[in-house]
């Protein structure tokens, strides 16, 4: 089965509507087809699980890995066939199956994410003239303060389809306390939000001020908790 006709199956199985599937669902279905490996796990011909692996630029010697199971065993065994032994990824999957990660690999870091999304009718466009919008190269969105050749605050997006995209921001240590990571966020969101494109927000369970600050935008906690960190599948 082809990279095509996996994702044709997959998608009656998964979608980034769901903020628990949201981040696998997006790479498995949505990433360019030269740069993901998606493995798939089913029971009596009923997906039930699936591993994603994309090489995202983001770091060159190893992959981003996702996957989503709606059970420990079917993790377990997408973990044994979709990675080789030795094999060092970041690894995003669901809290609750993290033991399974923990039995399978070696981790190092490891972190307990949240999922929050905004919703439109919390969010109050909020004008803030050091603000400054522009495109990346790869032509999304990007929101920032800058003072001279020092950037202050960033706001931009890890991920983009045709409904959702996942955002982050950055604060300058000696900026923050400002508003600022407020400011830039709430530019992107309404950038988003004009072309009809849902913000999902992924922070660390332990960050309150970057919690605080997408509250204070309109986010609201979906209740997905994410396991990620830096991995190698046991030999």
């Amino acid at each position: 089965m082809d990279l095509q006709q996996k994702r044709a199956r997959l998608k009656r199985f998964t979608s980034e509507a769901d903020p628990q599937q949201a981040v696998a669902a997006h790479y498995a279905l949505n990433y360019p087809e030269n740069k993901v490996a998606l493995h798939l796990h089913s029971v009596n011909d009923q997906i039930d699980g699936f591993l994603v692996s994309a090489r995202t630029g983001f770091d060159l010697f190893r992959p981003f890995v996702a996957a989503y199971a709606e059970n420990a065993n079917s993790l377990r065994r997408l973990l044994q066939s979709g990675l080789a032994g030795g094999q060092a990824v970041y690894i995003n999957a669901p809290a609750v199956l993290g033991h399974v990660v923990f039995s399978e690999m070696t981790v190092d870091e490891p972190a307990l994410l949240r999922m929050y999304r905004l919703d439109p009718s919390r969010y109050e466009p909020q004008v803030n003239i050091l603000t400054v919008g522009r495109r990346t190269e790869r032509g999304l969105p990007f929101f920032e303060i800058r003072n001279e050749d020092i950037s202050l605050a960033q706001a931009g997006v890890n991920w983009k389809s045709g409904s959702f995209a996942e955002v982050f921001v950055n604060v300058n240590r000696q900026a923050q306390g400002r508003g600022y990571g407020a400011s830039v966020l709430n530019g992107l969101v309404g950038e988003l939000l004009t072309k009809s494109i849902i913000p999902y927000y992924v922070v660390d369970d332990n960050n309150t001020p970057s919690i605080k600050l997408a509250e204070k935008v309109g986010f609201v906690d979906t209740g997905a908790r994410y396991f990620a960190g830096y991995a190698m599948r046991n030999p």
